[in-house]
């Protein structure tokens, strides 16, 4: 997507964006959120406590190199003018076009799209000043990684599912620019998931249109439940299941 920059030069971002939006609803009504790409990679892991570390799962120092704050555009003060705040701030002004303030998932898919070009023309720019820094400073998260790094095991496991429900439903539409967007979020959010939950193959099962790989997702999902509460016992007798099963797909 090409960017609209009201202020700065788009082939020379500075890193630091203020995105605004008009809202559908009122004319004098705008939304803005902020666009920060670090120039530096950064490891969260290192600041936090020992016992909290585990809970970022697969979070690796490129992470959170790039997002939104707020995730979704907040009302500013009808006396505020954006680019009165980006004149002051020396920040690049960006206009993301009309949106309606209550549409939360399309505001959340719109700063996303913002946030990942931005950053790809930042990393553009940084490269063609210096080659070898443009391979350490790539900023490829979204917001939706940045979120699926904060959830806890049982927000993610429930994201998982969500994730599985849709996707079972375009394969049966045969809607394959949808297919792939779905795949594509679950394998993000497969990142920040324990290896042993094989989201990959969680994954593949899911995509099927048989009875059968409808029927192993609805297992291996659960596998991923009993793994989480440490449900041993019942897990083995999952495990046999899926076996079974994955017997009569050779």
């Amino acid at each position: 997507m090409s960017l609209n920059f009201e202020r700065g030069n788009p082939q020379m971002p500075k890193g630091h964006a203020l995105v605004y939006y008009q809202s559908t609803e009122a004319a004098d009504q705008i939304l803005i959120t902020y666009v920060v790409v670090l120039p530096v990679s950064v490891d969260v892991t290192k600041y936090m406590p020992p016992f909290l570390a585990p809970q970022m799962g697969a979070m690796t120092p490129r992470e959170l190199s790039c997002f939104a704050f707020p995730p979704v555009p907040e009302l500013i003060e009808r006396n505020l003018s954006p680019s009165e705040l980006a004149e002051n701030r020396d920040d690049d002004l960006i206009f993301g076009g009309k949106v309606h303030p209550s549409d939360v998932t399309g505001l959340l898919s719109k700063v996303n799209d913002i946030v990942q070009t931005y950053a790809e023309a930042y990393t553009a720019n940084l490269g063609a000043i210096n080659a070898d820094v443009s391979e350490e400073v790539t900023p490829n998260l979204g917001i939706s990684e940045v979120l699926y790094a904060f959830m806890d095991p049982q927000e993610k496991l429930s994201e998982l599912t969500r994730m599985i429900g849709k996707l079972r439903f375009v394969v049966e539409a045969d809607d394959q620019g949808l297919i792939e967007e779905v795949c594509d979020d679950i394998r993000a959010l497969g990142r920040y998931l324990p290896v042993e939950y094989r989201a990959d193959r969680i994954l593949e099962v899911a995509g099927q249109t048989t009875e059968v790989g409808r029927r192993l997702a609805q297992l291996y999902v659960e596998r991923c439940y009993k793994l989480a509460r440490e449900e041993y016992l019942e897990l083995k007798a999952l495990d046999q299941e899926i076996e079974a099963l994955e017997s009569t797909e050779e």
